[in-house]
């Protein structure tokens, strides 16, 4: 059996082949894709769409028997600072069946919110302010802001476990189908998918 995620992001494809080895899926591969959505999605329409976007291409590109899609994204919710940051992961299987899961959430400083909101994506903050390339191919934001305690690695290794959850219990027979969640997404945020 064979897993492929949509992203170009070494350290994403690590994450996903050690999420993957729960169901004894030992190849996964990666390819580019078009998300659809903006390089720092904000809102969970973009998170969402962006996720769902890169599983469905990834499965159809590789011919695999699971596509794997992983976004992040700044999103309004009920914190102190009126946000979250988390990453959405959305696994499709080969019969059609979509399952999602979260990473852990974390909260941004006022000014950082700001700056996402407007576009800029949260690892080119840490780039800009410290001088460093490429933070988001390697420990990424929150492993910089936590001195490595938890990575971009961990938050992709937990969202990918969590979508996976159905086919490590061993019962995906509840899940839907992509055709009908794209209908509810069509339905729930008024798009033409």
């Amino acid at each position: 059996m064979k897993a492929c995620i949509g992203s170009g992001n070494e350290m994403k494809l690590r994450a996903t082949r050690r999420a993957f080895r729960s169901i004894g899926v030992s190849q996964v591969e990666m390819v580019s894709v078009d998300p659809g959505v903006p390089p720092q999605p904000v809102g969970l329409r973009e998170i969402v769409l962006g996720s769902v976007e890169r599983a469905r291409q990834a499965i159809s590109i590789c011919n695999a028997d699971f596509g794997v899609g992983v976004e992040s994204g700044l999103t309004p919710f009920p914190s102190p600072s009126g946000f979250l940051v988390f990453q959405l992961a959305a696994v499709i299987d080969s019969s059609g069946r979509i399952s999602m899961g979260t990473s852990p959430g974390f909260e941004l400083y006022d000014w950082e919110n700001r700056e996402v909101s407007q576009g800029v994506e949260l690892s080119k903050i840490v780039d800009n302010m410290r001088d460093i390339d490429d933070m988001g191919e390697h420990i990424g934001y929150i492993g910089y802001v936590t001195h490595g305690i938890v990575t971009r690695f961990d938050l992709t290794y937990y969202a990918v476990l969590m979508a996976l959850k159905p086919w490590i219990h061993g019962d995906t027979s509840r899940l839907p189908f992509i055709g009908r969640y794209l209908a509810s997404l069509r339905s729930m945020f008024g798009l033409d998918l």
